[in-house]
């Protein structure tokens, strides 16, 4: 079997065509963990968004069983009946 013997040329260029995919792969693996961090937060709004309507709900319910129908001023707090 012959062997050959690549020019330096060449060495490099694939040598070069190596480190370029090896740079592709790490940011693809960082965009791959951004995405899947972002994701996690995401969730995370999700959850507590539902947590702020149910409470939002329940706070809404306490006062119109209190007070009734109506609106309420929240600069002074005045409550006017519907």
């Amino acid at each position: 079997m012959e062997k050959i013997v690549l020019s330096k040329e060449e060495l490099d260029n694939l040598t070069q065509l190596q480190k370029e995919q090896n740079e592709f792969v790490l940011k693809l693996g960082q965009i791959e963990y951004q995405i899947s961090t972002l994701e996690k937060f995401k969730r995370d709004l999700k959850q507590n968004i539902e947590n702020f309507e149910d409470k939002q709900v329940k706070v809404g319910n306490e006062l119109n069983k209190k007070y009734g129908e109506g609106t309420i001023n929240l600069e002074n707090g005045e409550f006017i009946k519907s």
